[in-house]
């Protein structure tokens, strides 16, 4: 994913982001620190914050895809091992209100502009409690805010155009949620 953005990572980086990210995961509750350490191992290898989110969402957006598509499958075969049918509506409810989120969030992703107008929105009531000083920096932040939800916005649009073969042969690396490591950057 990063080769299909224009960067190239040394695969040894590569395998030190991977492992610290997944150690990282290992230590934190629900597994919410990996992704912050592989986001912040890939700004430091020159990877603007925007793209390097791109990447992590990416492979997140690719778990989802591959688990989402699996679980009828799973239900199918595990239809005798599940306690009750009303064990597999629940399970398939989850799975529906996951892929509408995730509908949310590709919606998200054509308007950028809906996203900038929110955080707008956020950091305009956030801004009164921090006092009249902060115009300034308040500004700067949200011209930074909005220039990496470009290169974000930019960087899907990459991935879904031009990096596509390079995307399917790093989705054959990437299930990091089932416990192996996640190549999706030597893609």
């Amino acid at each position: 994913m990063c080769n299909a953005l224009g960067y190239k990572v040394n695969y040894l980086k590569i395998v030190e982001i991977i492992l610290s990210g997944v150690f990282v995961a290992g230590v934190t509750p629900s597994s919410a620190g990996g992704e912050p350490v592989r986001l912040s191992m890939l700004h430091m290898n020159r990877i603007p914050l925007g793209k390097a989110t791109a990447v992590i969402v990416g492979e997140r957006l690719l778990d989802a895809f591959l688990v989402s598509s699996s679980l009828p499958f799973a239900l199918y075969i595990m239809k005798d091992t599940l306690p009750s049918s009303k064990f597999n509506v629940a399970l398939l409810i989850a799975s529906l209100l996951a892929l509408m989120a995730l509908s949310f969030f590709i919606y998200g992703l054509w308007k950028p502009e809906k996203v900038k107008n929110i955080i707008r929105r956020i950091t305009g009531r956030i801004a009164p409690l921090l006092g009249k000083h902060t115009d300034a920096s308040i500004s700067h932040l949200m011209e930074k805010v909005d220039r990496e939800v470009d290169l974000f916005h930019e960087s899907i649009w990459i991935f879904i155009s031009v990096g596509k073969k390079k995307d399917c042969y790093g989705a054959c690396f990437l299930p990091t949620s089932f416990g192996r490591l996640s190549f999706s950057c030597l893609s």
